[in-house]
């Protein structure tokens, strides 16, 4: 079939964030959980980097939820800076790469 070579079979599309069956399963507690723990490891005087933020939680925060993509987790902290709780002070071409302090 023509142009059939162009669409991926459906294993080998990257997984986005409807692939990982554990986000349908989060509740409101758990959400609320997860950004208290990532809030947590910023503080107002002194700036964090977006990447280490989510690497630091995802390997020491007893709120990190085995088997979440570090993009949920970037996704969190965009809400959180689209919110207020969390303020860019140092922004960079990708949020990852940017710093973020408290509001």
């Amino acid at each position: 079939m023509k142009g059939s070579e162009d669409v991926p079979e459906p294993d080998e599309r990257p997984m986005d964030l409807d692939d990982y069956g554990i986000i349908d399963a989060l509740t409101p507690a758990m959400l609320a959980a997860i950004d208290q723990g990532l809030v947590v490891e910023v503080s107002s005087s002194r700036a964090r980097k977006v990447g280490w933020l989510i690497q630091n939680f995802m390997e020491r925060s007893p709120a990190a939820m085995p088997g979440l993509p570090d993009y949920f987790y970037l996704l969190r902290i965009e809400h959180m800076v689209d919110s207020g709780v969390l303020l860019v002070s140092r922004e960079a071409e990708y949020l990852m790469q940017s710093d973020v302090r408290l509001g």
